[in-house]
């Protein structure tokens, strides 16, 4: 699961590298949500639009402020998330709620090689 958020990740900035090589797509660290706003605001055509998966989403009846708060909690971007159990800091778990079942994934990572193959040959 880690590498596969890595791989969203980069594959991310890999595409916006290719479209503005200006850009300072490092800046962003590992907040893929942030790198995936960057990439709507630079590729807003219809063929490079896809769902990423590691993206938060919240309930439709949320509030800005309820959708702040819940953003306060978040102690780790999903790269990090994945990659260590637990803050390096603190020794402690990660705040939050957080389901993971291996053998669901795996349409997950199929549509994401889809989507990758798709994007990039568009780019191309």
């Amino acid at each position: 699961m880690m590498m596969s958020s890595h791989a969203t990740e980069l594959f991310l900035k890999a595409m916006l590298l290719k479209r503005v090589p200006e850009e300072l797509v490092w800046d962003l660290g590992h907040d893929l949500e942030s790198a995936w706003e960057g990439y709507c605001l630079s590729f807003p055509e219809p063929e490079y639009q896809w769902d990423i998966p590691f993206k938060t989403v919240y309930s439709a009846g949320i509030t800005p402020a309820q959708k702040a708060e819940f953003q306060k909690m978040r102690d780790a971007h999903h790269s990090i998330l994945f990659r260590y159990p637990v803050d390096k800091k603190t020794g402690k778990d990660w705040k939050g709620l957080y389901a993971f079942e291996p053998n669901l994934f795996i349409p997950v990572l199929r549509k994401m090689k889809d989507d990758f193959r798709r994007v990039w040959s568009v780019a191309v």
